[in-house]
């Protein structure tokens, strides 16, 4: 049985996640061992969570450079929400703070691109269709612009497009999915996404 680590962020959703991962035949622990890590199939950087708490917390406890080395890696990672927006440069929740910067990019709240002045209601929650640029073979067995569920206030911005696999729309484009080498990220929760989430885990979970 393929062994898949959640990475432990001291903050985040684990088990629904981890519910998630076990229903599909995979058996799922939690750690931000080394050892652990390196052996295993696949790591999930969870979502939920305050992202200068986060980048904090890997910092103060020697984990930081860890988790760089890990997105570049050879080992299959999925990012999940705010596992997806820590790996830019920039972070701007509560205050400014450095990401992991393995890609160029801001991650800050989510704002109207035609009106700069409208109230956005925040957090963007709920369903929504995502749009596929590239057809992955992650979405496979999804039709373009099925939907899946959404729980964030922040979203990137000046992102290098090439990267990006799929769209959502919440009064301006969001990056709803995106890979990079080994690395596979998504703003929305595929654990919380029914049927479409959980074709969307499976693929993952096949190809590592």
């Amino acid at each position: 049985m393929k062994k898949i680590i959640i990475f432990d962020f001291n903050s985040g959703n684990y088990s629904s996640i981890s519910n998630a991962v076990e229903h599909l035949g995979y058996s799922v622990s939690i750690s931000n061992n080394l050892k652990d890590l390196t052996s295993s199939k696949g790591v999930i950087l969870p979502g939920n969570g305050n992202l200068n708490y986060v980048v904090s917390y890997l910092k103060k406890n020697n984990l930081f450079d860890l988790v760089v080395d890990l997105v570049k890696s050879e080992t299959s990672c999925l990012g999940i929400c705010l596992g997806m927006q820590i790996i830019f440069e920039n972070l701007y929740e509560d205050k400014f703070i450095k990401g992991l910067g393995v890609l160029k990019g801001d991650v800050n709240a989510i704002q109207s691109t035609k009106d700069k002045n409208k109230k956005i209601i925040l957090p963007h929650i709920g369903w929504n269709n995502v749009k596929f640029k590239i057809k992955s073979k992650l979405f496979k067995n999804i039709k373009d612009e099925s939907n899946f569920y959404f729980l964030h206030s922040h979203t990137p911005y000046n992102y290098e497009d090439k990267y990006v696999t799929s769209l959502a729309n919440y009064e301006m484009p969001i990056v709803a999915s995106l890979q990079f080498l080994n690395f596979t990220g998504v703003q929305f929760h595929p654990e919380k996404s029914g049927r479409n989430g959980i074709n969307f885990l499976k693929n993952w979970l096949d190809n590592i």
